[in-house]
């Protein structure tokens, strides 16, 4: 199996936001855009962007992660240093599970349209140019080709 990597990067203001996905095969680079919603085609999801057992796994896992975001005393560190730099109480993060259970789906939906616009998304898939285009050229989008060695040269 070839590995390849699909990543999405959007710009929210001053900063950029990344998210990753490795997909193990050729075949999985379209299904996994379209389940991120990378599709020419509209996709009804009625109300709001998520449903509300995706916005219930989405809080819950986010109080369940938790714990072992302080696992080490570098990781303790961290957490203080974000809370400094974001300027968080120092007591953030004992009382964030509150806050996430008291988030209503349509404040998350909100907050998600505020600051996200998919027109800005850049999609960068990394793999054979050769098996991945055709599947990319399905999706009626555009697509644009950088080689290997066109980065190499840059240096």
């Amino acid at each position: 199996m070839s590995a390849l990597a699909a990543l999405s990067i959007w710009t929210t203001g001053p900063q950029a936001v990344a998210a990753g996905e490795p997909v193990h095969n050729y075949r999985g680079v379209v299904p996994v855009l379209v389940y991120h919603g990378i599709d020419a085609a509209p996709r009804p999801r009625g109300p709001y962007s998520i449903t509300q057992a995706e916005f219930d796994r989405t809080i819950v896992g986010a109080i369940r992660a938790l714990p072992g975001n302080f696992e080490t005393s570098s990781a303790v560190l961290s957490a203080m240093q974000s809370n400094d730099l974001y300027r968080r109480p120092d007591n953030y993060y004992a009382t964030i599970t509150q806050k996430y259970r008291a988030l209503t789906l349509p404040q998350l939906d909100a907050a998600a349209r505020g600051a996200i616009d998919p027109n800005k998304f850049i999609w960068i898939v990394v793999g054979d140019a050769a098996k991945v285009r055709p599947q990319l050229d399905s999706l009626g989008l555009p697509v644009e080709v950088v080689t290997a060695a066109s980065v190499a040269e840059v240096r």
